[in-house]
């Protein structure tokens, strides 16, 4: 057996005892010919088939035959690891938490975050995180400092030959081409693309094809000078010296200009002397968290709104810290907060309690599922006389309670039996006329939710009508009948016929497999005086027996 990824080549091979056996390759049933999809080897007593650029498709069972042997294998194509989801680009306020995620097509895949070409690891800033097959990158308190640079620009050219080769050149050196310059052909068209320009990338491209040239020109714009980390708000006990830092994008900037209320300000001696306060602002809840109802398996969120931002937060849940991981999830915005329960279960109910500071807020989490019927109106069928259970599954938190009614009245609950997944009511020996519909009220403290189940029972026929003796002869009675009124739900099979000598109580069996209503029977003695019954019969058994009223003597009537 073979096992390869998408786009990559499978070889089955085999040996031969004769180096002139002819080997003849099937997959499936149809016989593989050579050509762009299959090449076939033959190098002495070597057999071989090679299945090129395997796809999904080309999977399945494989043949070598020689005459009537034959030996099989399978082709197993792994599908090529994709990125189905890329990452996208964002803009947050400064300070607050982004997160990147990224979607492959396969589970069991290994991802690395790089920035600018550097990798990232886990830190206090960065946090990484994996859930099946999504990869998220947590960034927190972003700054400016945080933007990743993405300047890419493109040259291109179109020449009028597809096979033609396009020489790239800059101030009249050949381009080295890599992962940041790359070189693409699109039918006619020649493209150079440069990723993330720097300074020295400036200056005059030449796209050459043989003596024939063309040439533009790349100029690139200092980008101007930011600031990477703003000012804070300084509190100094009177007489310190306080100071102000901010951080610039450059290290060779312009000078620096400083002002205090819209003023310049100059260096020189200090020639007053004040005091500085900062008073800050109380932390106000402004929104508190929500109570939060939701069934089993659920992600529910608690929100939080404070009055300002830049306040750290704790999450607790009955009185324990929360700490960040695959259960939970804690996200900051500005002035809102949030923590993800993901998953919820019986065990994650309880209070939870968001700390900001002097100021906190409760809410609770409580796992709440209005009953949901998990089929639609059944019809169901049973034979009469033989125990059956009528079921009803369903989804709901708490356990419900059901209620089983059939004609309008409630049926005894000694009968019922209800988990926490289904509801069951049971027959200990169904009749006919246990046949009918049924509802069934499934309900908790949130609501309720309910099914139908149409019953048939399929009982034995009924008697059969005018049972009467037809005809008469040496050795032999005729007899015929009607069919009866009701077949019980299920067609009649056969009827059976008995006789009973007048003199013998015991009645003994003519034939079980009358397929018609009429039956002559035969081997009587003429002398002798016969009673005789018929009853139906269907794949439940057989009905009531309908006997004659005289008795009659197997002999001619003249």
């Amino acid at each position: 057996n073979q096992e390869v990824v998408e786009g990559e080549k499978a070889e089955f091979a085999c040996s031969v005892s004769k180096e002139t056996y002819e080997v003849k390759w099937f997959r499936g049933e149809q016989e593989v010919e050579e050509g762009e999809k299959y090449s076939v080897v033959s190098e002495g007593k070597r057999r071989a088939l090679i299945v090129k650029g395997c796809e999904r498709k080309d999977e399945g069972g494989y043949v070598a035959q020689i005459g009537s042997v034959k030996a099989s294998a399978e082709l197993y194509v792994i599908e090529k690891l994709r990125i189905i989801t890329p990452i996208k680009d964002a803009a947050v306020k400064e300070g607050s938490e982004i997160v990147f995620n990224c979607e492959t097509n396969t589970e069991g895949a290994k991802a690395k975050w790089l920035k600018n070409e550097e990798t990232i690891f886990e830190s206090s800033k960065y946090m990484m995180a994996q859930r099946d097959n999504v990869f998220s990158l947590r960034i927190r308190d972003a700054q400016k400092a945080d933007e990743a640079e993405k300047k890419t620009i493109s040259f291109s050219c179109e020449v009028n030959r597809p096979e033609a080769t396009v020489r790239w050149l800059k101030a009249g050196q050949e381009v080295t081409l890599s992962k940041r310059l790359v070189y693409r052909v699109d039918g006619l068209r020649h493209t150079l693309t440069i990723k993330d320009c720097a300074m020295e990338d400036e200056g005059e491209y030449t796209a050459a094809v043989g003596d024939d040239k063309c040439a533009a020109e790349l100029i690139i714009s200092e980008a101007p000078t930011d600031f990477t980390a703003a000012l804070k708000d300084t509190t100094v006990t009177e007489f310190e010296d306080a100071e102000f830092v901010c951080k610039l994008s450059k290290e060779k900037a312009s000078a620096v200009k400083w002002y205090r209320n819209g003023r310049e300000i100059r260096e020189g001696p200090r020639r007053t002397r004040a005091r500085l306060f900062v008073e800050e602002t109380p932390v106000e809840i402004v929104r508190p968290p929500q109570d939060a109802f939701e069934p089993p398996g659920s992600d529910i969120v608690f929100e939080v709104e404070l009055n300002k931002d830049r306040v750290e937060v704790r999450w607790m849940r009955n009185n324990m810290i929360i700490v960040q991981g695959d259960k939970y999830q804690m996200i900051s915005e500005g002035t809102v907060h949030r923590l993800q329960v993901c998953e919820i279960r019986p065990r994650d109910q309880g209070e939870y309690r968001v700390v900001a500071k002097d100021k906190d807020a409760r809410a609770k989490l409580e796992l709440a599922a209005v009953p949901k019927i998990k089929t639609t109106d059944q019809n169901l069928v049973t034979d009469a006389g033989k125990p059956f259970v009528m079921s009803v599954p369903y989804d709901a938190y708490p356990r419900a309670d059901a209620e089983w009614i059939y004609e309008g009245a409630a049926l005894p609950v000694q009968n019922i039996d209800t988990s926490a997944e289904k509801t069951e009511y049971r027959l200990k020996s169904p009749r006919k006329e246990d046949q009918g519909r049924y509802r069934v009220v499934v309900r908790n403290k949130h609501g309720q939710g309910e099914a139908f189940i149409n019953l048939d029972v399929i009982d034995v026929p009924g008697p059969v009508k005018n049972l009467r003796v037809v005809d008469t002869a040496d050795g032999e009675v005729s007899l015929a009948w009607e069919e009866p009124e009701s077949d019980g739900g299920s067609k009649i099979v056969s009827y059976v016929v008995e006789r009973r000598d007048v003199k013998r109580k015991t009645w003994t069996l003519a034939t079980n497999r009358a397929d018609a209503p009429e039956y002559c029977v035969s081997g009587l003695h003429r002398d002798a005086s016969y009673l005789f019954r018929v009853c139906a019969q269907n794949r439940v058994g057989t009905g009531p027996a309908v006997a004659t009223d005289d008795a009659v003597q197997a002999k001619n009537k003249f």
